[in-house]
């Protein structure tokens, strides 16, 4: 039995979503013009829906991701989520999360999988193809990293989250209850 769910989310629109993910990335930038540029590794100073508040797409979607948090979790309580804007050379290496559930929504066409291991570069113990329109969410403790099957010259488009089950003193900025 598996310890994680795949979700596929249907009526929304996907040029939509890309239009405003990337409307967001120019906002973060603009935010922090002069000492940041929009950079995954930056996902504790915002929310994403939080920055791309105010758009009935967007809400949508939350309300979409939500609804899948609480039926892989129902303690679900506060949950951060940043965006992931990647070229192919820029897909994102061996990593965990710190928080007991982890997920991600996959956004563009690009066929690509994520590999989830045993450790750090460890044996693989299942592999995710991501689709678009697809929300991910499993262990937040396992390694995974993203490989590319096909090349593209785009950005891959996806949007990563962490969920917090308990009272907690973090030093993110970027929770939001569920």
């Amino acid at each position: 039995m598996n310890d994680y769910k795949l979700y596929q989310i249907e009526g929304l629109d996907q040029d939509e979503l890309i239009w405003h993910i990337k409307m967001s990335r120019d906002k973060f930038n603009h935010i922090y013009r002069g000492i940041l540029e929009h950079d995954t590794s930056f996902y504790y100073l915002y929310n994403f829906f939080t920055i791309a508040a105010c758009n009935h797409h967007i809400y949508k979607l939350y309300n979409e991701m939500v609804k899948c948090m609480r039926d892989y979790n129902s303690d679900a309580s506060w949950f951060q989520c940043w965006m992931n804007i990647h070229h192919q050379d820029e897909v994102l290496k061996s990593h965990s999360h710190g928080y007991p559930i982890h997920g991600y929504f996959s956004l563009t066409n690009h066929n690509t999988s994520t590999i989830f291991t045993d450790g750090h570069d460890g044996n693989e113990i299942y592999r995710i193809d991501n689709k678009p329109m697809q929300i991910y969410i499993g262990p937040g403790y396992r390694h995974h990293h993203v490989v590319v099957n096909e090349p593209y010259d785009d950005e891959r488009i996806t949007l990563g989250f962490d969920i917090q089950l308990e009272d907690a003193i973090v030093e993110n900025f970027s929770f939001i209850p569920i």
